[in-house]
């Protein structure tokens, strides 16, 4: 470990020396610029650089155009003075987000300059696999997020700061719970092991939920072939490039400071019925049973039938305001940067508290980074170091539970022995002897984590000579994860009981190596310019984990916390446990190795006709001997028109047009497991044979050895136009395309009685195809900025083969998977309104073969739910389902707005999804009238003589006719638009700030989540992504709406 790590505090060590030391030998220098280079027969220059509404530039790079390394930078105030040798004529004036000026002398030793916005973004260098690109030059798909576009939201994790700012991207918040992340599906589902992008990081393959928020520098999105297949086999399900801010050269100190505060709740929650509605929706149903079918029908309980119930001696509790608490998030972040001649630094730090709007959940994180840069032009360093640290609460899923408790049943109990409440059968209350008392689990069931984890990461790009660059990173990533579930003696109900307390203990190490090397070539002759690459990539994970388990007889005590997680777990106790304690052990490790071959050719005549092709090979240790190599090539073009002589009439209607299309083969083994391939033998097993019967331990494999898996492939193709119009401000681009994946690995089915689970093989295909849309304007005048951008995107996915041609694969949610169809289609019985009399009753028959008729729903009653006898069987069961919608949204789309005027700002994002349907399990599960649960207050509408009107089935105890089985009656539409931010800010003027030396002060307020505009009657459309729990939304932690105050400061 130390020979891994002292090299780059070492580094480190430099790199901030260097830094600082630069900075301090240039503080008494003129205009205390960062650095100035004196040469004999100089002179100086001085000046400002002002923006155009004439308030002062900080930061403004003001160098030599003959030699940059000769520069300063503008102060706060946009004042700079440079040494400058009496041959120069001409500084070159840059800044981000501004136009580059050339400025003459012409003898002048006092100039005053004013920069233009930039307003165009083609010229813009966009982060591509393994390099740099300008946007005009790009001839695949990818979409930029810059982080000053995002930085402004208060947000807890960075990938939730692309949600309605991308195209082609399904991003689901399904999830409040504190530290949740949201799930990321580029261009539709492309395997039936679902699939998240790969996320790069600074180049290195990291994890962004450890991120802070405020060192995003930039986002790109790979997503078609072209931009994704440098990534080989991890690029299938695209790809996002995270850039985060570093130094800058020549920089001041300057530190950065952005805190906020907010307030959560859940979004929404479901209507419930009181004690009183109760205990009526029971008496009725009861009522509805003796009446309707006497002979089936059970006696009332007399905790019902009581006419003189006494309320007073019962609750009469809301468990899901029980359960719920007002949530909050606290977040503090501070960066410092700056740099010196030859080097840059950045580092920063970030605490951050979020309380969840459950119960004993929460999260705390703290996080640091540097990133520094070092060396000459020649040879450069650029290391990284990271650490983030994280503990918390995690939920266990009561949410659901709470909403089936019965009212009348009370939080605490003093009269019991755990002193909460529950109702059992000798209290006559025999229908809730199942459900326990969810805040006593919350309040005495534990379950926390803690998590470190440290990433060091060195760089290094050396030109030996003119045109040719070696690069190389090396990376290591160490993490230890432990996780402790803890409860004492307790009973929560009849049924849920812990007659001994118990510890848990997990412990998880994982170490991950990722190592690159690369050689570029480019070279320009004449209008032809080309640029080589080629390189290879190197991935090692190895995980180790042990479990622990203690559990002792009579003790009552809260176990410890985390005092040396290490020694606890191999040495568990309980604090009274004693001789009487238990203990258990266990543990396991993994290993993965992938390595990557790549070359990639650039070339464009006069930079109008563009060409890309890229070549990875790749193995996977997944994989057998045989087939653990994949190759995965890719080629893209471009054609920008607007730089044709023919084009010119049009150019001042569209300043920039470009074609571009492209085409490539990507990999994928991510649904394949780490030792899939192999025959695992498991122990523990025991079985009796003889005679005697006598039981014999032994082990048993499960699975099939297959050394011949495959990858799953992905064919795509991409077809795009990228253009601009009024210099710029007007701005778009539409892409469509068409992506195969073949040789899925699906499994296939074989008798039971083989003994073995289905296998899984290289058989299935699918498709996705779709359209993309985007377009944006911004326009400044004067005081007033306008900056408008929309996305919009469509996606179809069909199963083009499955295993065997009338194949099906079926999901609790009621979805199916089935060749011709798409991913999550709802396959269910047909609801056909309700009953309103029994010669309706009578009159649903089925016509069978010989003409003979059979009544479909002999048990329904007027009032039952009429089904659609699919198949005309006489029969209502499974195979009268029939395909009645979709889970995948027709479309997805996004509208961010922001507005300023004269430091004011305000901000609107919107995301919304249409043409999708859910089942919603809250209904299914609360509009049940058998008594062993809490109701929805729809019930309190049910169908009666007297109310042939209402759409909920009569209330029944015993339910003969199964109106609740899962069926169209559940299926809604989920269609959703929700306004996921509101910001309004307000920035303190420059000319106020630069008295007291500070660059910039803005406060804000702002909103999150809190408008949803949809026909959904659940608590919230917004359903997770993936396979095994697409079409459903019920029972998980709500999502939460926040409302925020915040800070940011630059001095």
């Amino acid at each position: 470990m130390k020979s891994k790590i002292l090299p780059l505090g070492i580094g480190a060590g430099i790199l901030l020396s260097l830094a600082f030391s630069s900075q301090s030998a240039s503080a008494d220098a003129p205009g205390n610029s960062p650095f100035q280079v004196v040469q004999q027969q100089s002179r100086k220059v001085s000046g400002t650089i002002k923006d155009s509404k004439g308030e002062g530039l900080p930061g403004v790079s003001v160098r030599l155009k003959s030699d940059s390394s000769v520069g300063t930078i503008t102060d706060i105030s946009g004042a700079f003075q440079l040494q400058v040798p009496s041959s120069e004529t001409v500084l070159l004036v840059s800044s981000v987000g501004y136009k580059a000026q050339e400025v003459n002398l012409a003898g002048r030793s006092v100039i005053d300059i004013s920069l233009d916005e930039n307003v165009t973004e083609l010229e813009e260098l966009v982060v591509i696999g393994y390099g740099e690109q300008k946007k005009s030059d790009l001839t695949g798909a990818v979409t930029s997020v810059k982080g000053a576009k995002v930085n402004k939201i208060a947000a807890t994790n960075v990938t939730e700061m692309l949600q309605g700012n991308i195209s082609g991207a399904r991003i689901s918040l399904s999830s409040g719970a504190p530290g949740a992340s949201p799930q990321i599906q580029v261009r539709g589902t492309g395997s039936f092991g679902g699939g998240s992008p790969l996320y790069i990081i600074d180049g290195v393959q990291g994890s962004p939920e450890d991120l802070n928020p405020d060192d995003i520098a930039s986002f790109e999105i790979l997503k078609d072939a072209a931009s994704a297949a440098i990534y080989g086999t991890q690029g299938a399900d695209g790809v996002i490039l995270i850039t985060t801010k570093s130094g800058t050269r020549a920089e001041k100190l300057k530190i950065d400071v952005n805190t906020f505060s907010a307030v959560s709740e859940d979004i929404d929650q479901l209507s419930l019925v009181s004690g009183r509605q109760w205990r009526e929706v029971q008496r009725l149903a009861y009522e509805n049973d003796a009446r309707d079918t006497p002979a089936s029908a059970e006696a009332m309980p007399d905790y019902i039938a009581d006419n003189n119930f006494d309320y007073s001696k019962f609750a009469n509790t809301d468990w899901q305001d029980a359960l719920t608490q007002k949530g909050h998030v606290k977040s503090v972040s501070v960066g410092v940067s700056g740099g010196g001649k030859m080097s840059n630094y950045r580092a920063s730090v970030q605490y951050q508290d979020i309380k969840g709007v459950m119960l004993d959940t929460d999260q705390k994180k703290y996080n640091f980074r540097l990133r520094g840069s070092f060396g000459s032009d020649k040879l450069r360093f650029t290391p990284t170091v990271s650490y983030t640290f994280r503990k918390g609460n995690q939920e266990t899923y009561r949410y659901g539970e709470a909403r089936k408790l019965s009212p009348l049943m009370p939080i605490y109990d003093d009269s019991r022995p755990s002193g909460y409440g529950f109702m059992d059968s000798e209290s006559g209350y025999n229908d809730f002897v199942a459900l326990s008392n969810v805040v006593g689990e919350a309040e005495l069931k534990k379950n926390q984590y803690e998590d470190h984890k440290v990433v060091t990461n060195i760089g290094m790009v050396y030109n030996p000579i003119k045109d040719l660059t070696i690069s190389s990173n090396f990376g290591v990533e160490n993490r230890i994860t432990f996780w402790k579930q803890y409860a004492p003696q307790y009973q929560l109900g009849k049924q849920e009981r812990n007659l001994f307390a118990y510890l848990t203990e997990k412990a998880q190490y994982e170490r991950n190596i990722n190592a690159d090397a690369f050689v570029t070539y480019k070279k320009s002759f004449g209008d032809h310019n080309l640029k080589l690459m080629a390189g290879a990539t190197y991935f090692d994970r190895y995980r180790r984990a042990i479990n622990v388990h203690a559990q002792g007889k009579n003790s009552e005590d809260e176990p410890a916390g985390f005092v040396d997680p290490l020694f606890q777990l191999l040495q568990p106790t309980l604090s009274s446990a004693g001789s009487d304690a238990t203990y258990s052990a266990s543990g396991g490790y993994d290993k993965l190795v992938r390595v990557g071959l790549i070359s990639r050719f650039n070339y464009d005549y006069k930079g109008r006709y563009l060409l890309q092709a890229t070549i990875r090979r790749d193995a996977s240790s997944k994989f057998g001997r045989d087939t653990r190599w994949g190759n995965f090539p890719s080629v893209s073009a471009g054609w920008k028109i607007s730089e044709e002589e023919f084009f010119q009439p049009a150019s001042k209607y569209l300043n920039f047009l470009k074609l571009r299309a492209s085409y490539g083969l990507l990999g994928r083994e991510k649904t394949l497991g780490l030792y899939t391939k192999q025959a695992l033998v498991y122990s523990g097993y025991s079985h009796p044979f003889g005679t005697g019967e006598v039981v014999s331990s032994g082990s048993f494999t499960f699975d099939l050895e297959n050394l011949e898996y495959r990858w799953e492939k992905s064919i795509s193709k991409n077809i795009g136009i990228d253009f601009e119009s009024l210099e710029g401000q007007l701005y778009g681009e539409i892409n469509y395309y068409n992506n195969d994946t073949e040789d899925l690995l699906a499994r296939r089915g074989v008798p039971s009685s083989a003994g073995i689970n289905d296998p899984i093989v290289n058989v299935a295909s699918l498709t996705n195809k779709g359209w993309e849309f985007e377009l944006g304007y911004r326009k400044t005048a004067g005081d007033f900025t306008f900056d408008v951008k929309g996305n919009l995107s469509f996606n179809r996915s069909e199963i083009t083969k499955l295993t065997k041609d009338d194949e099906q694969m079926f999901f609790s949610t009621g979805t199916v998977t089935e060749s011709g169809y798409s991913i999550g289609h709802f396959y269910l019985i047909q609801a056909d309104g309700i009953f309103q009399n029994q010669q309706e009753i009578d009159n649903h028959k089925a016509t069978l073969e010989g003409g003979q008729e059979k009544v479909i729903q002999p048990l329904a009653k007027p009032g039952d739910v009429r089904f659609v006898d699919k198949n005309n069987d006489g029969i209502i069961n499974a195979d009268d389902r029939e395909y009645l919608g979709r889970s995948e949204p027709g479309f997805v789309y996004g509208l961010s707005a922001e507005v300023g005027y004269k430091g004011f700002d305000l901000s609107v994002l919107f995301y919304g999804e249409e043409d999708r349907q859910l089942i919603n399990f809250d209904r299914q599960g609360l509009e049940k009238s058998t008594p062993d649960r809490n109701y929805s207050t729809d019930l309190l509408d049910a169908w009666s003589p007297s109310n042939t009107g209402s759409s909920v089935p009569r209330l029944t105890k015993i339910d003969l006719n199964n109106n609740n089985r899962l069926s169209s009656r559940w299926l809604e539409d989920a269609s959703f638009l929700r306004v996921k931010n509101i910001r309004l800010g307000y920035s303190v003027p420059k000319s106020v700030l630069n008295k007291v030396n500070v660059q910039k002060l803005r406060v804000y307020v702002s909103g999150e989540n809190l408008f949803t505009f949809t026909d959904f009657t659940g608590v919230d459309p917004e359903a997770p992504i993936g396979l095994d729990q697409v079409g459903g939304s019920g029972y998980r932690y709500p999502v939460v709406k926040k409302a925020v105050i915040g800070l940011q400061l630059t001095f």
